[in-house]
């Protein structure tokens, strides 16, 4: 008997390898997403102190009179750090994925984007 007729003709564990090809890639992108609900926090904090509250749509902070400066300095760096290193993880995961390019990165932005919608969604039922 030879490889190809063996390969047809034993069960594979193909069924499983699916799963595992999936375990990998939501664990490390909803730890990422862990990590990314700091960076999008103070996103949201700053779209509601300065581009939504200049068209009108929102109040800015009161006490916020430090001007776009000090929130450029922090949310510049912090956001080149995080996409770093969620683009360099999940490049090296994406290459051992069984899924397309397009379907791969449209579920990992999904599933990094998990953690923040459970926080914001647990924050808004207080």
């Amino acid at each position: 008997m030879n490889a190809a007729e063996n390969s047809r003709t034993a069960p594979a564990s193909s069924p499983r390898r699916p799963q595992l090809s999936w375990a990998l890639p939501v664990t490390a992108n909803l730890v990422l997403g862990v990590v990314a609900v700091v960076p999008l926090w103070l996103l949201t904090q700053f779209a509601r102190n300065y581009p939504l509250a200049a068209l009108g749509l929102t109040d800015r902070e009161p006490t916020d009179d430090d001007g776009m400066l000090p929130w450029a300095m922090l949310l510049v760096p912090m956001w080149v750090l995080f996409l770093a290193l969620w683009v360099s993880a999940n490049w090296l995961i994406r290459e051992k994925a069984v899924v397309s390019r397009g379907w791969y990165w449209g579920w990992a932005v999904l599933v990094a984007l998990v953690p923040t919608g459970v926080l914001a969604g647990a924050i808004g039922a207080l």
